[in-house]
């Protein structure tokens, strides 16, 4: 794989030509402990899209005649906030928020469900167009999630669980293995890259950080975040894959509102919804961006939003839309 220069320095604009600033009586403002998001509800179908400027980051159906409510898709790019740049590593508080509004106005729904097939950018990202982005070079968080963490990244921010708990169970228990010594299956660094058909870059990372008396997690953990996407893009998934028994499931994961770490929400008025987006159409700043799982570059960044009326006629809802959360 050839390598990716991580440090991208981006100047954009971004045009939303369907964000309107008026009271509907289907919309609601609610702000996190970072950014204040919108939430448009179409109670006959029982639908709710979540977001900023962008105005679809997270989608829901809620059951009026159940506790669960089915994430179609999540969306973590700069405009789901209404108020200021939504940054990397942002995009969990953004969720958390978003279910605990949900919570607030439908009490009885306490259960989340998704199917995981969350993904990052191990690419350059791109600032242009109108969101959701498609990503350049794609990758799976719940592997590289497992193999440095031991869990998904639903899982360590939002205590999920699989629906089925004996299935969990089995997952679980099939994880065991990425404990054990690297040396119960590869005594060398040689017959471990032979094994994955590593390139030539991906050896360079990960031979000095190799020692088979480690353990998997331990090797995994070495590796330095900015290094990550290069050294585990094109072997990692089968490797987890292999040691676990395929003990990943991707469908019917819950996230029960009852157990997870909450953060800060509060519900806002809507009737002067303007004032909590940004001034004179325009956000300007820098931050900090997070390219390929770690690599880090200030970008100076600047949108141009506009409210012109506009009816916005696209179906966005889809379970088998992956969630881009990074």
């Amino acid at each position: 794989m050839e390598e990716i220069n991580w440090d991208v320095q981006n100047n954009f604009t971004f045009e939303n030509p369907n964000f309107v600033a008026e009271v509907d009586p289907n919309k609601y403002i609610f702000k996190s402990a970072f950014h204040t998001f919108q939430a448009i509800i179409n109670p006959k179908i029982g639908t709710i899209k979540i977001g900023g400027l962008y105005d679809n980051c997270l989608n829901l159906t809620i059951d009026y005649d159940s506790d669960y409510a089915k994430i179609g898709f999540i969306e973590s790019e700069p405009e789901c906030a209404l108020d200021s740049l939504l940054e990397d590593g942002q995009g969990s508080e953004m969720v958390k928020a978003s279910l605990q509004f949900v919570n607030s106005l439908f009490p009885h729904i306490t259960k989340f469900h998704l199917d995981d097939m969350s993904q990052i950018e191990c690419g350059m990202k791109s600032k242009n167009g109108f969101p959701p982005r498609k990503k350049q070079v794609p990758f799976s968080l719940p592997y590289l999630s497992i193999a440095t963490n031991g869990k998904t990244w639903y899982e360590k921010y939002f205590n999920a669980t699989l629906n089925d708990s004996e299935l969990y169970e089995q997952y679980k228990q099939g994880l065991k293995p990425l404990s054990y010594p690297i040396k119960e299956r590869y005594h060398t660094f040689d017959v471990f890259a032979k094994r994955f058909s590593l390139s030539e870059k991906t050896r360079q990372i990960l031979e000095p950080l190799f020692d088979p008396e480690k353990s998997w997690h331990a090797f995994f953990q070495s590796v330095p975040l900015k290094l990550r996407c290069t050294a585990f893009y094109n072997w990692l998934p089968t490797c987890i894959i292999l040691l676990t028994n395929n003990a990943f499931v991707t469908n019917d994961w819950v996230i029960d509102i009852t157990i997870m770490p909450k953060t800060t929400m509060e519900i806002l008025p809507t009737s002067n919804i303007a004032s909590y987006t940004v001034k004179n159409n325009t956000i300007s700043g820098t931050g900090t961006r997070k390219n390929g799982g770690g690599g880090k570059k200030m970008a100076r960044r600047r949108y141009v939003r506009n409210t012109r009326k506009a009816k916005d006629t696209r179906v966005f809802f889809s379970h088998k839309r992956y969630h881009n959360i990074m």
